[in-house]
């Protein structure tokens, strides 16, 4: 399948199928996971979808900048209805299949893929390391059609805080560029990935982009 323009997908990065440990990647590129409009992430993520100002004062790279935007202007950039063009949340669901699965979105943010992939049918633990985003979504969540299947979580920064064998899917939507130490991040998450389990990232990659 062609990866729609703007949008870099792996295919499936399934560490649940193999038993070498994730490299070591480069450190993060001083992009942020959103343009000049999104994280979930992370950040939407997704969705980075989900990475806070506040928490992040003292990265440096990718996240310096989302210390320089209030709360109210992240949630402005997470969901501008612009995104959607840049950003396919409807290609990238049809390629996940996600319905009757079990998914993680790591950098949750706003929810803007989370609330997507449970009105797909999926049970989607929405997992976000910013307090703020959590309690966002569990209003949000509250007056959704789909929402009664998400479930919004506070995460560590270094750690996911999956149970092992827990889900189908893990997805970081402009998120993986946040993550630091991500050779020892991504350890911690494979046990989560149930047999046949996949990782999805979705991230802004080089050169010129829509946004």
């Amino acid at each position: 399948m062609k990866i729609p323009h703007a949008l870099a997908l792996t295919p499936a990065l399934a560490l649940a199928a193999c038993a070498a440990s994730p490299p070591a990647a480069p450190a993060p590129a001083p992009t942020g996971d959103e343009p000049a409009h999104h994280a979930h992430d992370a950040h939407d993520a997704h969705d980075a979808p989900g990475a806070p100002a506040a928490h992040h004062a003292h990265h440096g790279g990718a996240n310096a900048h989302m210390n320089q935007a209030s709360f109210e202007e992240l949630v402005a950039r997470f969901e501008d209805p612009e995104r959607a063009r840049w950003q396919k949340p409807e290609a990238v669901i049809a390629m996940l299949a996600p319905a009757g699965k079990t998914v993680a979105d790591i950098g949750a943010g706003t929810g803007y893929f989370a609330l997507r992939l449970a009105a797909a049918g999926a049970d989607v633990l929405a997992l976000d390391v910013d307090p703020r985003f959590v309690t966002y979504l569990e209003k949000r969540a509250a007056g959704d059609p789909a929402g009664a299947r998400v479930h919004p979580k506070l995460i560590a920064l270094d750690d996911p805080g999956l149970a092992p064998g827990s889900v189908d899917l893990v997805l970081l939507v402009d998120v993986y560029h946040h993550i630091e130490a991500r050779e020892a991040y991504f350890r911690k998450l494979r046990p989560a990935l149930r047999p046949g389990g996949e990782l999805v990232i979705v991230d802004f990659k080089p050169g010129d982009l829509p946004a």
